[in-house]
């Protein structure tokens, strides 16, 4: 009987992390933002994620910040111990023709609170396929524009407390500016 109550527990968790109710309960908890991808989305008790065809929106505002992402696949894999330690590590992340539109328009230091504590979320043996990422900082006089095209990164680990860590913890990596 142990055994059917963890099983039934297992089902209805998997039944939470699917494409459609995973996108419905992310959206609710990133409002003003919008998810969709096609694909399975998690696979139960392995921690797998794979999407299709994935769109990320961070509405704006005059005032805030815009945020729109987009990949043609992702994949990756959830470490089960560190989520017991109340952190997440992203493993094998693999991330095809990802594009990265950034409309800054606060002052980081109005938002740094935003970002996770050192360590908390984190991604290891990353790779990106044919990325891009443009950014645009209102918050300059004149505006800043800069674009980075066909990013390739091989064995990359980052802390999302400092993104740009990625650029310089990757076993190889090379982009356009």
């Amino acid at each position: 009987t142990i055994f059917l109550a963890i099983l039934a527990a297992v089902a209805l968790l998997q039944l939470l992390v699917v494409r459609p109710v995973f996108v419905r309960i992310a959206n609710k908890l990133i409002a003003p933002g919008i998810l969709t991808f096609e694909g399975p989305g998690f696979f139960l008790p392995l921690l797998v994620f794979q999407g299709r065809n994935i769109r990320f929106f961070l509405k704006g505002s005059r005032r805030r910040d815009r945020v729109f992402f987009s990949a043609d696949s992702i994949r990756f894999r959830v470490h089960p111990l560190f989520l017991l330690l109340g952190r997440v590590r992203l493993i094998h992340l693999e991330l095809t023709n990802p594009f990265l539109e950034y409309l800054n328009r606060q002052e980081s230091f109005e938002k740094n609170y935003l970002l996770p504590g050192r360590h908390r979320i984190e991604v290891k043996s990353g790779t990106v396929t044919g990325g891009s990422v443009s950014v645009v900082d209102e918050t300059m006089s004149p505006v800043y524009r800069i674009e980075l095209q066909n990013i390739h990164l091989h064995n990359g680990d980052m802390d999302l407390a400092t993104p740009v860590d990625v650029l310089f913890r990757s076993q190889r990596g090379e982009a356009d500016l």
